[in-house]
């Protein structure tokens, strides 16, 4: 006798939309696919990680871009690179960490334990979305600042991005600690 025979009706049945995802590797990129789709429905959250560092960005650095400073550098990359650095650094540390620190608030994280879930998959999702929204940051930031004129050297610009993407992981343990030795 097997148990569904045993259980009858009440046997425990997947979804027909449940798709396994395999392996631990497989429940990382569903954690990081579930991240990213669950900020971008926040129209708030976009704004305050994305588009505050792009209008500080039009603000100060498009009216200064085409001059140059003494040793070469266009002064609207220099502010393209230092307004990347604040959001990059702002959303590692003070976006990331309240949102951890609110899901810590809800229960989430303690709900998160019961499951086979291990812990790393969701600190590690959580630093592959930091690096994800970094990414966009930077992207939005060259795009307006190539429509505003700026001039970039290629290989400065691409040292620049990956020298930012790293520190998206660095700070990101900093706002892991801010939110745990915090209140929600």
């Amino acid at each position: 006798m097997s148990t569904n025979d045993l259980l009858g009706d009440s046997a425990r049945r997947l979804s027909p939309q449940a798709t396994p995802t395999g392996s631990t590797l497989g429940m990382l990129a569903e954690h990081i696919r579930a991240d990213i789709r669950q900020n971008l429905r926040v129209p708030e959250y976009m704004i305050g990680v994305v588009a505050i560092p792009v209008l500080l960005f039009a603000m100060f650095g498009l009216p200064e871009s085409g001059q140059i400073m003494p040793d070469g550098t266009d002064v609207g990359a220099m502010m393209f690179a230092s307004l990347s650095c604040y959001g990059v650094v702002s959303l590692a540390i003070f976006t990331f960490g309240v949102d951890i620190a609110q899901e810590r608030g809800k229960g989430w994280v303690r709900g998160l334990r019961a499951t086979p879930m291990p812990m790393w998959v969701y600190f590690a999702g959580k630093s592959a979305m930091a690096l994800v929204f970094s990414a966009v940051i930077l992207l939005v930031m060259y795009v307006v600042a190539v429509l505003g004129g700026t001039e970039f050297d290629l290989a400065r610009l691409a040292r620049t991005a990956a020298v930012l993407l790293a520190g998206a992981l660095a700070f990101a343990p900093l706002g892991f600690a801010l939110a745990y030795w915090t209140r929600p």
